[in-house]
C-alpha cells in the first residue's frame, strides 16, 4: 500500500501558509487496526467467515482504495453515514443550550489548532451531564489551552520517567515563543489527551496551579485604539513555560474521539471537489449530541489580521467561502451551530456556493463582547449593540474542510494520576492517521510491573476500517 499518496492537513495556525507536511501514524493491530480511540458509529461486526459477512480480503481492498481510507480526511466517505438519513431541524445553535463557553484570543501565538481542539472539549464537557461536568457552566468551565500547546510543544523532562525525552524536540536556537507559533491540527491535543495529559482547568482554586494563557510575568502588548493606547495581548517575549510536573495534571479523562468524514471530498490528483452530504450529517449528529466539532479550513489569514469587508473568500457579512478546492487548511476553529437557510448570495459577489446552508464557526481571534485578554482586534459577526462577537458563517460547501473531529470525556475523580498511559508512539505527537493492512497476524504488547494489586480499567483502541472485529 502505498501511503505517499494520500494527502494529510498541512500545520495551521501559522504565520504564512505551508506546504503538507506528512506525518504517518500506522502502528496496526490485526489487518486493519490502528491504536488509540474508537469511532462509535453504527458498525456492525466483521463475520469471522460464517454467516457471510465481509472478509478479510474484502476488507484489504476496501482499505486499499483511496475514497476509502477512513483516516484520509480530505477523500473519506465511509463513517458515520448511518446519520444521513435523520430529519435535523433547519437551524440549531449549541449556545441556545448554554454549552458554549466565551471566545477567546488566542494570540500572541499561531495556536489556533489548541483553542480549536480546547473549545470543542468544553462543549462537550458541558454537553455530558452533570456527572461529568460537575458545577462548571458555560461562564465558569475554563480549560487551559497553555497546559496543552506547552506540553506537546515539550518533550518529557523526568530522568525518572522510563520514556525521558520522548516527545517533541527543538533545533538549537529555536526559541519557547518560536515553538509555540510553529502551528499545529487539533488532532494533536487528541493525542496529547489520550497519553492522560489534560486537559486541565486553568485554576481549580485548590491544588496550587494557574495556567493561564500567558506568561509568568504577565506582560502584556498594547496597540492604539481610538486614540490611545490599549491592553492587546500578553507579550510572547514573557517566559511562558509550566513545570514539568504539571505535565500530568488531568481535570477530565478522553474518552472517546470521533473523526468523522468531511463535508468536502477532494481528488488526490486533481483537485477536483465533491461536496458529501454524509459529512455535513456526521458533523450535525455530533451537535445534536452535545459536542461541538473542531475542524481545519482554508482561511484568508490564518492570524486575526481580517480586516471587515470583501476578502479573497470572506464578506462584509462575515460570511466564509472558500471555492477554490486546490488550496489546503492553514487555520482550525470550531462548529457550534448550523442554518440550513443560511443565504448563499451573503458570500461574496460573484463566488457564491452551490446553495444556501452554513455552519456557524466559533474562532479564536476574541471577541469585542469580552474583556482583556479575550477582547479581540474588531472580527466576526456583530451582535445588536455593534460589537463584533468573534463567531462568523462557513458555507457547508466550503472546498477545504478538513479533519472534522469531535470528543467526549468522563470525569477524572481521582486527586492524583495514578495510571499507566500509552498511545500508539507512547508519547510521540502526531497530526495524522492512515490506515495500512497487513497480510499476517500482527501482535503488540504493553508490559508494566504493577507497584501492587492494580486494576485494569480501560483498553482504547481505534477501527481503519468500519465493522472491524
Amino acid at each position: 500500500m502505498d501511503i505517499s499518496k494520500y494527502p494529510v492537513s498541512s500545520l495551521l495556525c501559522r504565520k504564512k501558509r505551508r506546504g503538507m507536511k506528512k506525518r504517518i501514524l500506522a502502528i496496526m493491530l490485526s489487518a486493519v487496526m490502528a491504536l488509540t480511540f474508537v469511532p462509535t458509529a453504527a458498525f456492525a461486526e466483521t463475520s469471522d467467515g460464517s454467516g457471510g459477512g465481509t472478509t478479510i480480503d474484502e476488507i484489504a481492498d476496501q482499505v486499499n482504495d483511496p475514497t476509502n481510507d477512513p483516516f484520509n480526511y480530505r477523500t473519506r466517505k465511509t463513517a458515520l453515514k448511518s446519520g444521513a438519513a435523520r430529519n435535523y431541524p433547519e437551524e440549531y445553535d449549541l449556545r441556545d443550550q448554554d454549552l458554549v463557553t466565551p471566545v477567546k484570543f488566542q494570540n500572541p501565538f499561531g495556536t489556533c489548532w489548541g483553542f480549536a481542539a480546547i473549545a470543542a472539549a468544553e462543549s462537550s464537557i458541558l454537553g455530558s451531564g452533570d456527572e461529568v461536568k460537575g458545577d462548571f457552566t458555560a461562564d465558569t468551565l475554563d480549560l487551559s489551552e497553555k497546559h496543552l500547546v506547552y506540553f506537546i510543544s515539550q518533550a518529557i523532562n523526568d530522568p525518572k520517567n522510563p520514556q525521558n525525552g520522548e516527545g517533541t524536540h527543538a533545533e538549537n536556537g529555536v526559541t519557547l515563543a518560536d515553538q509555540l507559533n510553529g502551528g499545529g491540527v487539533p488532532f494533536m491535543a487528541t493525542a496529547l489527551f489520550a497519553s492522560g495529559m489534560g486537559p486541565v482547568v486553568e485554576d481549580d482554586g485548590t491544588s496550587g496551579y494557574t495556567m493561564q494563557y500567558r506568561g509568568k510575568n504577565g506582560s502584556k502588548e498594547y496597540r492604539m485604539a481610538g486614540g490611545q493606547m490599549v491592553e492587546y495581548c500578553y507579550d510572547d517575549e514573557d517566559d511562558w513555560s509550566l513545570p514539568e510536573d504539571w505535565r500530568y495534571l488531568q481535570t477530565f479523562v478522553l474518552k472517546e474521539s470521533y473523526m468523522l468524514p468531511s463535508p468536502a471530498i477532494s481528488d488526490t490528483d486533481t483537485g477536483e471537489y465533491t461536496y458529501n452530504p454524509d459529512g455535513t450529517a456526521a458533523i450535525k449528529r455530533m451537535l445534536m449530541e452535545n459536542r461541538a466539532v473542531q475542524i481545519g479550513f482554508c482561511a484568508d489569514t490564518s492570524s486575526p489580521s481580517q480586516e471587515a469587508g470583501d476578502g479573497i473568500y470572506i464578506s462584509k457579512n462575515w460570511a466564509h467561502y472558500t471555492y477554490d478546492a486546490t488550496e489546503y487548511p492553514n487555520h482550525a476553529v470550531t462548529i457550534v451551530g448550523w442554518d440550513d437557510n443560511y443565504p448563499k448570495e451573503k458570500f461574496v459577489e460573484g463566488h457564491n456556493p452551490r446553495d444556501d446552508g452554513a455552519w456557524l464557526v466559533k474562532n479564536s481571534w476574541g471577541s469585542e463582547e469580552e474583556e482583556f485578554p479575550n477582547k479581540g482586534p474588531g472580527w466576526g459577526i456583530e451582535n445588536d449593540q455593534g460589537e463584533h462577537t468573534g463567531y462568523f458563517w462557513l458555507s457547508y460547501y466550503d472546498k477545504t474542510i478538513n479533519m472534522p473531529e469531535a470528543l467526549s470525556f468522563d470525569r477524572n475523580h481521582q486527586s492524583e494520576n495514578e495510571g499507566y498511559y500509552i498511545d500508539a508512539h507512547d508519547f510521540m505527537p502526531v497530526n495524522d492517521v492512515e490506515g495500512a493492512t497487513l497480510e499476517g497476524e500482527t501482535k503488540m504488547a504493553n508490559v508494566f510491573k504493577a507497584r501492587e494489586c492494580e486494576m485494569l480499567e480501560g483498553v482504547s483502541c481505534q477501527t481503519s476500517v468500519p465493522g472491524t472485529k
